[in-house]
């Protein structure tokens, strides 16, 4: 008997359960309005509160101000009390209490986290929150019904596709119906329960021409995302309204709507504004370098786009320079970056002091003077220091400049010989020992008497011999040879020796090679390969072979070459002989 009636009583309560899990969930479902916060909490600071909680501690107080009735409370250590007045709640909780749960019929539950909306409460201290709720209208179904189908249908901004079907709140709502070929359709529609149904009929247009120009020209035109050609261009649409887009590399892309109208040119042009600039870098001296961002470049005027760039300036012999600019869209900017040259100092001390000197860098004439001479700023480089005097020998030096140093040269002329004098004699210090020795050409033996007869014949072989004053350099054959006078080059190769250049004469033609030789481990040879040239060089006073000063182990040669209708000098940058 007592089992049955414990089972009874077990039912009895599963059955009480189930019922008000169905009520709740029924509830719930039921509660799709929502409550939300109206503004941010704000702390009263003319209320106190005078309430104590279980403990005896002073409490706080949320002050709930809606437009709800009946709203109830709830918290994690629950409410202490609640006192009620029209339009308003002032709520006591326990100073350490962390949320406020609001409750409203028909309303899903508000939970207010303090520490999310800024709220710290304190005893005595009040807080007031606005609490508000929206309440869903039901959607109504209606039905839009175009001709020819196929519109797109566009309700209150939103595109709702080319179906029939929709749902709508009860009201006024703004309707758009749009078909290519066809006059789009605007209305106000008044939708209600005995108001679903609306029908309309799309009149047919014909394509209008629509001319879009930019400037500049070259833009690429998208109509509705379709790749339309580039401006200016004239193209076909139907009338209504179009997304159109213009881009350009290194210009702002410009997007829009634009309105195709059945009457009108329909033309529309637009100005494009660039996002590039032009950045122009002058130097002094011209030929300096220009990196920017770590980037040589050959031109002095760029077009970037807008940011900071990093501009070095740079030139052997001279001091770089730098400087970060910022380039702003649109606005060209000019930077210039004058260097400042690296220098050092020649001290020179010659005998007899009546000794000219003349000092050039390659075939450019620097300073001439007689004499010592303590010379001060000059720029780095290397220079080749010619000195002549009445009765003595020519001489001739290389020196190199370098920054805040001082070169010593000290030179002492030597009496002329007849070596010099008969031999049309060169002196150089052709094997980098530091004393100068002559060299002089010996040209071939030829008949005592030239006629039609033996034009053009030596004495044994047409060959000359170049010969030098001191016995243990080896003396340089030439072939093919009748004359000719040596040149002292100077140390090309920066072995510490002079190169001797030669220009063999021969019986006929203008045309002649140039060799320059080099002394290596005492034999005699070639700095360059000889190389063309024309005897109109040689009366212009062109120099045939230099350094190249801006690529070390290579040397300029200037040769002649026949175009076809004339002879021109060329210049080309070879390495030097291994």
């Amino acid at each position: 008997m007592k089992n049955a009636r414990f089972l009874s009583f077990i039912l009895v309560r599963v059955f009480a359960i189930d019922c008000a899990a169905f009520v709740l969930a029924n509830l719930i479902s039921a509660q799709t309005n929502e409550m939300h916060l109206v503004g941010k909490p704000e702390k009263i600071t003319s209320e106190i509160v005078a309430r104590r909680d279980v403990n005896g501690r002073f409490c706080a107080a949320i002050q709930v101000v809606s437009d709800l009735e009946g709203l109830k409370f709830q918290s994690n250590n629950d409410v202490v009390g609640v006192d009620q007045m029209p339009g308003r709640y002032l709520v006591f909780l326990q100073p350490d209490e962390r949320i406020l749960e609001i409750f409203c019929t028909g309303y899903i539950p508000l939970k207010i986290i303090f520490s999310e909306v800024g709220i710290i409460l304190k005893e005595k201290e009040v807080w007031k929150v606005t609490v508000t709720g929206e309440k869903k209208l039901a959607e109504i179904p209606i039905n839009i019904l175009a001709t020819p189908e196929g519109a797109t249908v566009v309700i209150d901004d939103q595109p709702m596709g080319t179906g029939k079907n929709f749902k709508v709140s009860p009201g006024e709502h703004y309707l758009r119906l749009t078909l290519d070929g066809h006059r789009p359709i605007t209305k106000q529609i008044d939708v209600s329960e005995t108001s679903t149904l609306f029908e309309y009929t799309l009149e047919v247009v014909e394509p209008v021409m629509v001319t879009i120009t930019s400037n500049p020209t070259g833009a690429s035109i998208f109509i509705d995302d379709v790749d339309e050609g580039q401006t200016n261009k004239q193209l076909f649409k139907f009338p209504g309204e179009y997304n159109l887009k213009l881009i350009k590399t290194n210009y702002e892309t410009i997007s829009e709507t634009i309105t195709v109208s059945e009457s009108g040119k329909n033309t529309r042009t637009f100005n494009l504004v660039k996002t590039t600039a032009i950045l122009t870098i002058n130097t002094t001296p011209a030929d300096a370098q220009i990196w920017i961002n770590g980037e040589l470049k050959s031109t002095k005027s760029l077009e970037v786009a807008p940011g900071k760039y990093r501009i070095e300036v740079k030139k052997d012999g001279w001091y770089d320079d730098n400087q970060t600019v910022t380039i702003e869209k649109g606005q060209d900017q000019s930077q210039t970056f004058s260097l400042q040259q690296m220098t050092g100092k020649l001290q020179l001390v010659v005998e007899p002091m009546e000794t000219k000197v003349l000092m050039k860098q390659g075939n450019q004439q620097i300073d001439t003077w007689s004499g010592s001479k303590y010379k001060k700023d000059i720029p780095v480089g290397q220079y080749t220091m010619q000195f002549s005097a009445a009765g003595y020998g020519d001489q001739t030096k290389t020196i190199t400049i370098e920054e805040n140093k001082t070169d010593t040269l000290d030179i002492k002329m030597q009496k002329s010989s007849t070596v010099s004098s008969t031999l049309n004699a060169i002196q150089g210090d052709f094997d980098g020992d530091g004393s100068p020795e002559y060299v002089w050409i010996v040209p071939p033996k030829l008949p005592k008497t030239q006629n039609e007869n033996n034009f053009g014949e030596c004495e044994g072989e047409c060959n000359c011999f170049l010969v030098f004053s001191k016995d243990k350099i080896p003396s340089i054959k030439l072939e093919s040879c009748i004359g000719g006078i040596p040149v002292n080059e100077g140390d090309l190769n920066d072995d510490g020796a002079d190169e001797v250049g030669i220009l063999p004469s021969w019986w006929t033609s203008c045309w002649r090679g140039y060799q320059v030789y080099t002394l290596r481990n005492n034999k005699w040879k070639f700095v360059v390969k000889p190389f063309s040239t024309h005897c109109n060089q040689w009366e212009q006073g062109v120099d045939a072979i230099e350094r190249d000063k801006l690529k070390p182990g290579y040397l300029i040669i200037r040769y002649s070459y026949h175009t076809g209708t004339d002879i021109v000098t060329l210049t080309k940058s070879v390495p030097v002989e291994k």
